[in-house]
Parts: structure tokens; sequence; C-alpha cells
């Protein structure tokens, strides 16, 4: 059965838009990657399982690449039906206006001073002024150039594309960051590790050694009480025999005794 597809909404949009401006600082500080900052936005919408934190930055890049065409085509061509016609074009607006440099298109707008070629080859400096609308020059301006006319777009973009690049680079450095600490955690475990079977081959070798010298102790008493079993059994013997030996030399001196005395003959014979 194929795993259902989870449909992505206006409702989510407007969510990720707003999540995203209020968590800028997220993404600007060198603890989280874009990935584990969007891994926020997941968990905290419930969507765990149904999207990927790549999903999410990847909608958002759309977003961001979508605002930045349509600011392009404000500024280059004064005309703000295109943006105004993109229903989010107005929260991208709230959500980095503030950080990218103030190049609102206009235009009734100041043209800057600038240095343009003339036929001579020569460079003069304009003077500064204003454009009011339906308002006919002081006097006649050349034309002017692609570059004049971007100005301000590539300075956003440039100020984007930056801005883009700094956060890969704390990416790259949190994630270095995070791998050395990764690789000293399992170093400090493996050393605990190895510590931990260390002290139980040695608490292993103890016990070991406790149990032959409690083994060997009591041999060393069994002999022990062996060679005092046999040592009292030699000496009960031997305090039998001669008391053994004792009651005979008793009983022959009484024999003898008896014998001197001879009832039939009526004398004692003396020896």
């Amino acid at each position: 059965m194929a795993a259902t597809v989870y449909k992505w909404t206006h409702d989510d949009t407007t969510r990720l838009i707003d999540w995203r401006a209020r968590n800028a600082g997220i993404f600007s500080g060198r603890r989280l990657t874009a990935i584990r900052g969007y891994e926020l936005f997941v968990n905290e919408n419930g969507l765990e399982g149904v999207v990927s934190p790549g999903f999410v930055k990847k909608k958002w890049e759309n977003l961001k690449q979508k605002y930045v065409t349509l600011k392009r085509d404000t500024l280059e061509n004064c005309a703000s039906g295109a943006a105004e016609s993109w229903r989010w074009f107005s929260q991208m607006e709230e959500a980095l206006g503030g950080r990218i440099p103030d190049s609102k298109p206009s235009c009734n707008m100041k043209m800057p001073a600038v240095f343009i070629s003339t036929n001579q080859d020569e460079m003069v400096h304009s003077l500064e002024l204003t454009v009011e609308p339906q308002s006919p020059p002081p006097f006649p301006l050349p034309p002017p150039v692609k570059r004049q006319k971007t100005e301000a777009t590539d300075v956003m973009l440039e100020f984007l594309t930056k801005q883009e690049e700094r956060d890969q680079q704390r990416d790259i450095e949190w994630m270095q960051r995070e791998e050395l600490r990764e690789r000293e955690a399992l170093e400090r475990e493996e050393q605990r590790e190895s510590e931990a079977v260390e002290r139980e081959e040695r608490r292993e070798r103890e016990a070991i050694a406790r149990e032959a010298r409690r083994e060997r102790e009591a041999i060393e008493r069994e002999a022990r009480r062996e060679r005092e079993a046999i040592e009292r059994e030699a000496r009960r013997d031997k305090e039998a025999r001669e008391r053994e030996d004792r009651r005979e030399q008793e009983f022959r001196d009484r024999e003898e005794r008896r014998e001197s005395r001879n009832p039939v003959t009526g004398f004692t014979c003396s020896l």
C-alpha cells in the first residue's frame, strides 16, 4: 500500500512565514543549523512523521525566491501589480523587509548621484534631483542604463546571498563542532567502558585470588586438623600402651609376690 502524501495547505504556508519571521534569530545563531531549526517548526506544529525538516526548508526557500523575483520586477518596472497579485507578498515583506536594505520601489524617488560617460569619453557628475510625477525635469536626463535601473535589486540580492552564505558557514561550523563533540563524547564513553572493563576484570582477578586463598587456607586448616588428629591418636595409643604396660607390670609384680609366699611349704622364700 502506498504511503499517504501530506497535502501542504495555505494555512501551513501562513504558519511557516509567521514562524520563520518570529524565529529568525534561530537561523542567525551558532547553535542550530537550518535543518535543526526547521525541526522545531515540524515539532511545534505536530508534523512529525508527516513532513521532513528538509521539505519545510525547501518550502521556505521557494517562498523567498518567489518574493525576491517579484521584488526585482517591482523595483525594475516601478509597478506593484504582480507583487500584489501574489497572496504571500505582503506577509513575506513583513517577514523579510526589516532584514534587507530599504529599497522599496517608488516612481517618486530621488535619483542618486551617478557618473555617466559623455561622447567625449569624459566623466561628468550629474546633479541630485527629485522627479515628481507628471512634472517635467529641469533639463533632459540621459536614458537610464540597466545597471542604474537594477542597483537596488542587486543590493537586496547581494544581501540575501551573503546572508545565506553566512547561514551555511554557521551550519558548517556548527556541524563541525557537533562532530567534534560527538567524537569526544564517544572517546569518553569508550574510555569509561574500557575503565569499567578493567575494573570488572580486576574485581574478577581479586575475587579469584580471594577464592584461591580461601581454598588454600581451608586445605591448610584441614591438613592441620588431620595432623593434630593423627598426633592425638598416636598420643592416645602411646598412653594406652603405657597404661597397658603398667598394668601388666603390676600384674606380674603381684604374681611374683604371691608366688614368693608358698602356702604348701609354709615358709617364705626370700630372694
